[in-house]
């Protein structure tokens, strides 16, 4: 017999299938890489796709393959390929989709690694990197890739796609019309109204009535403030025909699953208790966080990424090193990147019983 949550995650996946595209706007723990999972699964069986694209956050690229693995049966690692940052490929490898000596079937990558492969085979073009004047078209030979099967893209935290006048938007709307099917998930879509385009538009450009960004925010309210002649003006916002557009979004394109499906108990309201940690704890917990602002600090530089997005997308994975250090170790096994000795020493020896002062 089905639980409630194994109903929506059944009946909402029954409807992905039969239709290609659907936003999962599912809160945080309700499953979406399960949702994910039995996408890709499903339509790879019956032959309607074979290769796939899976963009991600920087955390995603961490988790996401091994939560794959765990869900789709006769999982084959060897023929995925995983991307944390452009930087992790030397600059022969960045034409990915076009290696001859390794055809890959899925590849998962960040916003800005997409970004930046379409800028690798653009300069291996034109000589040059586009700016985003001259950025006119995909480089990325994304048919080609597809080969005899439709074109498939699964937008992992999709809020993070870029913001309606941003470049990596910009690029990553050049590669739309190679994707037959999308499939966008997110437990936060969009903080501001206008941010909405690019999801909208990844969906159906009737969606946007086929406008560009700014003809499609004229559309719902006035352009020019005090503050700027071409910021909007939200006090004019069109109310009800916005809320049209989401009835016709939610209708045809859309599923809402919120936390209190999971059926959880009800969060007990107590007084905070301030815990110490031990000396080896914290060691850990300093060396590993600033090991990672480090890495965060040359990845902008190499990829030309803001510091402050490259941060935040790792906010959880420094977590590691204060929830449970020991979770470390798989983190130094799996990694490509080296660590440092003494930090790596330090884990291996670290108790949890006698050094994790929270426990006590």
């Amino acid at each position: 017999q089905m639980t409630m949550t194994d109903k929506f995650q059944y009946n909402d996946t029954i409807r992905a299938i039969n239709q290609n595209r659907l936003l999962a706007f599912w809160a945080t723990g309700t499953g979406k890489s399960y949702l994910l999972s039995a996408i890709l699964a499903h339509l790879r069986f019956y032959g309607e796709i074979h290769k796939a694209i899976i963009f991600t956050s920087s955390i995603g690229v961490l988790n996401l393959p091994h939560e794959l693995k765990k869900f789709i049966k006769n999982w084959d690692s060897d023929r995925v390929l995983v991307i944390g940052s452009i930087t992790d490929l030397k600059k022969d490898q960045r034409l990915v989709f076009s290696q001859s000596n390794h055809d890959w079937d899925i590849v998962i990558c960040t916003y800005d690694t997409f970004r930046a492969i379409n800028d690798a085979y653009y300069e291996s073009e034109y000589g040059k990197k586009p700016t985003k004047n001259t950025l006119k078209k995909c480089s990325i030979p994304l048919k080609e890739w597809f080969g005899d099967y439709r074109g498939i893209a699964f937008f992992d935290e999709c809020h993070l796609m870029g913001t309606p006048e941003s470049s990596k938007w910009k690029n990553l709307q050049l590669a739309l019309p190679h994707f037959h099917y999308r499939y966008l998930f997110s437990a936060t879509p969009v903080d501001k109204k206008e941010n909405m385009y690019p999801i909208l538009k990844t969906l159906d450009n009737s969606l946007v009535d086929g406008l560009p960004y700014k003809d499609w925010l004229a559309s719902f309210c006035s352009i020019g403030t005090k503050y700027s002649a071409w910021a909007p003006d939200l006090s004019t916002w069109d109310d009800i025909k916005w809320a049209k557009l989401q009835d016709r979004l939610y209708k045809d394109y859309a599923v809402r699953r919120d936390k209190d499906l999971l059926n959880l108990p009800d969060a007990i309201d107590m007084d905070l208790i301030y815990v110490e940690m031990t000396k080896k704890h914290r060691e850990i917990y300093q060396m590993f966080t600033l090991e990672s602002i480090n890495r965060m600090k040359e990845m902008s530089v190499k990829s030309g990424t803001s510091v402050v997005s490259n941060l935040s997308n790792c906010m959880q994975y420094a977590q590691l090193s204060i929830d449970n250090p020991l979770c470390l170790e798989q983190t130094f096994a799996n990694s490509d990147k080296q660590f440092n000795p003494d930090l790596i020493q330090k884990v291996s020896k670290f108790d949890y019983k006698k050094d994790f002062a929270k426990l006590r």
